[in-house]
């Protein structure tokens, strides 16, 4: 008859301790994954004042949970933007009375902006991702950083993807950020440049 050894309570101590040691790279491993699961938008930088064709990338449901709706309310400085068709999906545009007109581009004025997209109708699977396009027309002023609020509707639940992170944490430092898009300068004219 064999006898079993019985580890003292040291010994077990040292191993889980190994354990969680072994398993911290691991760890380490996953979290740019999880990173990888908030709303982004690609491209996600463009020159100011002009124009940029963007995607919103949705890439789970909310906790297993089918996402049916998408929506994204717009910087206040965005005027134009024209969302691009998804079959399957109904769109709302939904805009707001500007207090005096500005330029929309190509010579023309508006009254309103484009103050939120919605796609609705839809069913994308968890298991499933799929992007939202917008066509934007980018306001001026460079070096900054154009945040968009999206809400992601599902099934049961939902997620606000909406959190600022302070100007010194990294975008993922909260739990839920928002996607955004950094404006660029303008390109120099090239005829500025000096020539010997």
């Amino acid at each position: 008859m064999k006898r079993r050894h019985q580890a003292s309570p040291i010994h077990e101590k040292e191993t889980i301790m190994r354990n969680v040691v072994l398993a911290l790279p691991l760890l380490a491993a996953l979290t740019p994954a999880a990173a990888m699961a908030h709303v982004t938008a690609t491209p996600n930088q463009g020159v100011a004042g002009g124009y940029l064709r963007t995607t919103f990338a949705i890439t789970h449901g909310c906790d297993g949970s089918a996402t049916v709706a998408v929506r994204i309310r717009l910087p206040e400085d965005v005027i134009v933007a024209r969302p691009q068709a998804k079959p399957g999906w109904s769109i709302e545009i939904r805009k707001e009375k500007l207090a005096a007109p500005v330029s929309a581009g190509h010579g023309r004025t508006s009254s309103e902006r484009v103050a939120e997209i919605e796609w609705r109708g839809g069913r994308l699977d968890d298991a499933h991702y799929d992007e939202f396009g917008l066509s934007l027309k980018l306001p001026e002023g460079s070096d900054r950083k154009l945040w968009f609020a999206v809400t992601q509707i599902c099934e049961k639940g939902s997620n606000e993807w909406t959190q600022i992170p302070p100007p010194d944490k990294a975008w993922n430092s909260v739990p839920f950020p928002a996607p955004f898009i950094i404006l660029l300068p303008p390109p120099a004219p090239s005829g500025s440049e000096h020539k010997h």
